[in-house]
């Protein structure tokens, strides 16, 4: 599948669509646009006039394979913080969380326990009226107690918040939960939501790396994120790097990069590049594949740059100078 991102007025990024793709590249100013459209697309309102003199009136294009993708036949999640992660679990309109909740409006066991709310409502209707009339002789006064429905719960009684530990002995509001504690939640509510099967959900994460306080955290987190990815043709990723993943790389990565410069590149399949490393290579080649793809992932994001402004050790730098050719 190709994909096309329009990030200003008839200006696009198009590249081959894999279940997790990387935007690398020295053009951060094109990554920001990106990210930032597909902000605006979330929102799924109209654009104010001024957004369209940057967009177009007919508004912001996304494209896969010539169909149209929008807010409103696909779900987009951006998490350029861990803010972000945590506000997919407030009650918010667009939230996970809050999708969740809303697609088990009509279970069996939620239904029944809201009946049973309104019996109780109906008896205590029955008792006020009561009351009333015993004060009313003409019975003249009618007192009524509007009905619960699920919608109406979830708008006025519902609260969120989170225990910090495991004795559960005391409440935080969910804003203050770490994005270590959150992260596995999130792909159990996505999981589910997924397998309903109803609409995809693309979600664009920037530098992942700032995002965790531990690479162990990270690390668990990009694992859990292949696996979901793995097992549902429905997600698609787009994780954006401005400097060296501090989380593991491998060789079938290579062909889901998308290089941003002053132009845009996708990467071919890894031995591809190998090759044409090998062949463009000054000195004599030694390099493991761990060794290449790790300093692909080094070097890439300097590609394009003043080479003044570059710090790599010497033979990522003999990489770089590969990579600036090769490109």
């Amino acid at each position: 599948m190709e994909v096309q991102f329009e990030y200003s007025q008839n200006k696009f990024i198009q590249f081959e669509l894999h279940d997790i793709n990387f935007i690398v590249g020295p053009n951060s100013k094109r990554k920001k646009q990106l990210l930032r459209t597909i902000s605006l697309v979330k929102k799924r309102k109209s654009l104010s006039t001024l957004e369209q003199n940057y967009y177009n009136n007919d508004g912001i294009n996304i494209n896969c394979d010539d169909v149209a993708v929008n807010g409103r036949n696909t779900n987009f999640i951006v998490i350029s913080s861990a803010d972000d992660m945590i506000n997919e679990f407030v009650s918010s309109k667009d939230s996970l969380l809050s999708s969740f909740l809303n697609s088990i409006k009509d279970d069996f066991d939620v239904q029944r326990e809201i009946t049973k709310l309104n019996d109780n409502l109906i008896r205590l209707e029955n008792i006020i009226q009561n009351k009333i009339n015993e004060l009313d002789d003409k019975n003249r006064l009618n007192l009524e107690l509007n009905l619960l429905d699920y919608e109406s719960i979830l708008k006025k009684q519902l609260s969120i918040s989170y225990y910090p530990n495991e004795v559960n002995d005391i409440l935080f509001p969910v804003e203050f939960m770490p994005i270590e504690s959150i992260s596995n939640l999130f792909f159990k509510i996505l999981n589910q939501k997924l397998l309903e099967k109803d609409t995809p959900y693309w979600i664009f994460i920037d530098n992942p790396s700032q995002l965790f306080s531990s690479n162990d955290a990270l690390n668990k987190f990009i694992i859990d994120l292949r696996q979901i990815t793995f097992k549902h043709e429905l997600l698609k990723v787009f994780i954006f790097l401005d400097d060296f993943p501090d989380f593991q790389m491998n060789s079938y990565d290579i062909e889901k990069t998308v290089y941003i410069g002053d132009f845009t590149e996708q990467f071919p399949e890894f031995d591809i590049m190998k090759r044409s490393v090998e062949l463009h290579y000054p000195t004599e080649y030694n390099l493991s594949d761990e060794d290449l793809i790790n300093g692909f992932y080094r070097a890439i994001n300097y590609v394009g740059k003043d080479i003044q402004n570059i710090y790599l050790s010497k033979k990522d730098m003999i990489l770089f100078s590969v990579l600036q050719e090769l490109l």
